[in-house]
């Protein structure tokens, strides 16, 4: 009879250890406060990140409408797309070599644009 009494008791105990799991309301009020704190700066912290995606990739966009289309397009390919040389070479009719030089020369006047906007 002890027997089925302790094991029962282990059932039990082994029961409670797995879902040891707490709610909220559960929490004391100074975890409870550190835990809305948390959440309130990771939430900040995420609303600050996709501010400046948003900043950038509008950057991005205004610098790259004022490339010429044809070095636009390489980069596009090249850098946005992450397609390789060859296969920008094969879109556009041109040599890999044509495509290095126009990417090369797009990344440089890009950075320009980019720079002399954000100094202003």
């Amino acid at each position: 009879m002890s027997t089925l009494a302790l094991r029962t008791c282990y059932d039990h105990l082994r029961s409670v250890y797995a879902s040891r799991e707490r709610t909220f309301s559960e929490l004391a009020p100074e975890g409870a406060e550190w835990l809305d704190g948390a959440v309130d700066r990771a939430s900040l912290e995420a609303d600050a990140r996709d501010r400046e995606k948003d900043a950038a990739s509008q950057a991005l966009d205004w610098a790259l409408g004022h490339l010429p289309p044809l070095e636009r397009m390489v980069l596009t390919l090249t850098a946005l797309e992450g397609r390789s040389v060859e296969e920008a070479a094969g879109l556009l009719e041109m040599s890999a070599v044509n495509v290095r030089v126009r990417a090369h020369r797009a990344r440089k006047k890009l950075k320009a644009l980019l720079e002399k906007e954000m100094g202003a």
